[in-house]
């Protein structure tokens, strides 16, 4: 149990930054890369395949 929200935003802010930039990421095109750093390496081909409003 936690004692305040401080304390449970700490650990949860610690668990999400191993989560997406210590661990390898299970897809199946990821190749061992963290989810973020799959994340921005996408950038670029995301941005080219934006459909314009």
């Amino acid at each position: 149990m936690y004692d305040s929200i401080a304390t449970l935003q700490t650990d949860l802010d610690a668990w999400l930054d191993q989560y997406n930039n210590e661990r390898e990421h299970q897809g199946r095109w990821c190749y061992g890369k963290t989810p973020m750093r799959t994340f921005l390496d996408s950038l670029d081909l995301a941005k080219e395949k934006l459909i314009p409003h």
